[in-house]
């Protein structure tokens, strides 16, 4: 409770931890359950601070953050920003032997899915 307001009021002090545990419990979360709150900004603020802590990020928690955007983007709940998804697919491409063979699959699946098309160093 209160999830959506804690990224809008204090998102900017988050460490990378942080960020990836928001993205986990706001796809479990119902949408709009906080009164006050756009889900939608709060959605916007999480992918400013996740292109901000990538570069940090290894494997597990790329694919772990992802995945919960392809959930919340099939529930409706949100588009990837450009910039963000480009930048993933960077990381991944500058990550790649890190990443188990399924993950990439996986990491191509949840691209496409969003409409977006996987750069061709993927």
């Amino acid at each position: 409770r209160g999830l959506l307001k804690l990224v809008q009021q204090h998102g900017q002090s988050f460490e990378s931890g942080h960020v990836g545990v928001t993205w986990g419990k706001l796809s479990e979360m119902p949408k709009n359950t906080e009164m006050g709150v756009d889900e939608g900004v709060a959605i916007q603020l999480l992918q400013v601070l996740t292109r901000a802590k990538l570069p940090e990020w290894g494997a597990p928690q790329i694919s772990d953050v992802f995945h919960c955007m392809v959930v919340l983007h099939g529930k409706g709940r949100m588009v990837i920003d450009g910039e963000l998804a480009g930048e993933l697919q960077a990381r991944v491409t500058a990550t790649a032997g890190d990443f188990e063979p399924v993950e990439v699959g996986m990491l191509m699946f949840g691209l496409v899915t969003m409409g977006i098309t996987p750069d061709a160093g993927l």
